[in-house]
């Protein structure tokens, strides 16, 4: 909720958080706030979710090319061997999934892919 104005909500770039904004983070905020708005309609005095930073989660990778990436975790940002070393597993996740015959389009959303 925006301070001083109980029925507008700031989600995405809008808000206030100190967080990078970040699309990820604002389709997120999108589903919280949904979820607080439905909880008002039925009932106006209701307890609302708060926001976590980062949705609770502080890190976020970016790849840059094949070879390339920067990773931030809480706050800080990493360009060198941690992005590289994320990449490799991310490329021996692969290679499992083929190797196991693995469909990622029949994994759940709270997989860690």
């Amino acid at each position: 909720r925006v301070k001083g104005h109980p029925k507008i909500f700031a989600l995405g770039d809008a808000n206030d958080v100190e967080e990078y904004k970040l699309a990820l983070l604002a389709v997120i905020h999108g589903d919280l706030t949904f979820r607080n708005i439905m909880k008002l309609v039925a009932n106006s005095d209701a307890t609302l979710t708060a926001w976590k930073p980062y949705a609770g989660f502080p890190l976020f990778y970016l790849t840059l090319g094949k070879k390339k990436g920067v990773m931030v975790c809480n706050q800080k940002t990493h360009m060198a061997w941690v992005p590289l070393a994320v990449m490799g597993m991310m490329k021996k996740a692969k290679r499992a999934e083929k190797e196991l015959d693995v469909d990622p389009a029949k994994l759940d959303k709270y997989s860690l892919r």
